[in-house]
């Protein structure tokens, strides 16, 4: 029993957790997500989860912020393409997050059904995808948190086919840098996520959204050429050794594919500004994705909350005159006035 819930079964493991179906007592299905990162945790009398010899540190450090991002996601607006988290507790030495149940597919088993039956993902497709991921970002972004593990497995598409952003197991505040305790799905990872010992790259500033765009921008990649570029470490290591990104870009690996679609170069171009390297070089929010591929995408993210309305400036010796705040009710009356007026002018003349 998890927060009055019954536990059914796993739904999902990954590496920084798992899944339940869990059912409440009057029947309703819900998800719970377990923190429980493999490399750091290990399982005790079947239940209880403890950290690993020596891992002890990063366990905690990795509960806390599990802990803190589901409460502050918590508190989102609702939006059609963002799973609801309903609450968070601790219990067995680890933290928990209780959330919807969203019944489908994600989005890589959505996809090979697709694939199967056609030779390519469908323009309508993608652009409903991304209308629901990028103001499912957009949403997170503006409260300050970076979701950090943008791929497949983590949309959803319920069987109305509306995509879903799930799995805030790897979330962060946007403020919180590479001293935060990593943790990435290599393939879609942005280059400042690695580990710097490891990739001797240091990033200029603190992450940002920058690096869930990168994640989306090659799993739109992967989506519309069938195959993923080289990882970023990968990349960033053949850079320094021969001089040149190994990165080829969509169209090219589209071709080499034999991929014979007709997608937009609004989507195309916006792929590969999402897909650079370093992220200075990137397109730095779903605002600017969005905006790249205007035309494309139907829906319109919400705009920016804006500014008092300043009053426009005036010449030297221009004074402002106020307009009327009666303007609409004086015409009102002089048309009720003509009107009485034709009438009277009707019955003396017998018009």
């Amino acid at each position: 029993m998890l927060a009055g819930h019954t536990v059914v079964h796993v739904l999902g493991q990954g590496g920084f957790g798992i899944t339940y179906l869990a059912r409440s007592a009057d029947g309703l299905d819900k998800a719970i997500k377990e923190f429980f990162p493999v490399d750091d945790a290990e399982r005790i009398d079947g239940v209880r989860v403890a950290a690993r010899s020596g891992r002890e540190k990063r366990f905690e450090m990795g509960r806390a912020a599990f802990l803190d991002e589901a409460r502050t996601l918590n508190t989102l607006p609702q939006k059609p393409g963002l799973v609801r988290i309903e609450g968070a507790f601790e219990k067995f030495g680890t933290v928990y997050a209780l959330m919807e149940f969203i019944d489908g597919e994600t989005l890589d088993r959505a996809a090979e059904i697709v694939l199967r039956k056609r030779s390519h993902i469908p323009v309508m497709l993608l652009s409903d995808l991304l209308d629901a991921l990028l103001n499912a970002l957009d949403t997170v972004h503006r409260v300050g948190v970076l979701h950090r593990d943008i791929k497949p497995a983590n949309i959803m598409i319920r069987r109305n086919g509306q995509p879903v952003l799930i799995d805030f197991g790897a979330a962060r505040p946007i403020t919180r840098g590479s001293s935060a305790v990593s943790m990435f799905s290599r393939r879609y990872a942005a280059l400042e996520q690695f580990p710097a010992r490891v990739t001797q790259y240091k990033a200029r500033r603190e992450h940002g959204p920058e690096v869930d765009i990168f994640a989306t921008s090659i799993m739109l990649y992967e989506l519309v050429s069938r195959s993923l570029p080289p990882d970023a470490e990968e990349r960033f290591k053949t850079l320094r050794q021969k001089g040149a990104d190994p990165y080829l870009p969509v169209r090219q690996n589209m071709l080499r594919n034999r991929i014979a679609a007709d997608y937009p170069d609004a989507l195309l171009d916006a792929i590969d500004a999402g897909c650079a390297l370093f992220p200075e070089d990137r397109l730095q929010s779903a605002r600017d994705m969005a905006l790249r591929m205007e035309g494309f995408l139907r829906a319109k993210l919400e705009a920016p909350a804006e500014p008092p309305l300043k009053p426009s400036p005036t010449k030297p010796g221009q004074s402002r005159r106020k307009k009327p705040a009666l303007r609409g009710p004086i015409l009102i009356g002089l048309i009720i006035l003509l009107l009485a007026t034709a009438g009277v002018l009707y019955g003396i003349f017998g018009l």
